[in-house]
């Protein structure tokens, strides 16, 4: 299972601008969605939702940068669970 904070590689690497040399290969998880669950349509089920996308900070590992706007904000992208696989789970004593 992937926790906020945890960081995921990209299946496929991001250039955000065609001029720009900056590649983001990797992610790190801000938030997660989840999808609808069938508990919503059957109040008596025990089903939890299960997430369907990552709402990720884009990440370059090799230069340590995040993409950040014009403004120097980091940009939130979203990606499916299919775009994307666990590369480091972040541990809590890890922001300590």
């Amino acid at each position: 299972m992937m926790r906020r904070g945890d960081i995921v590689k990209l299946r496929q690497p991001h250039q955000i601008q065609t001029d720009s040399i900056e590649v983001y290969t990797h992610g790190i998880i801000a938030a997660r969605v989840k999808a609808e669950s069938q508990a919503t349509a059957n109040p008596q089920s025990n089903a939890k939702p299960a997430v369907k996308e990552l709402i990720v900070y884009l990440y370059n590992p090799e230069s340590a940068k995040l993409c950040l706007d014009e403004e120097g904000v980091p940009v939130l992208f979203d990606f499916y669970l299919n775009e994307v696989e666990l590369f480091k789970a972040v541990k809590e004593a890890d922001w300590l």
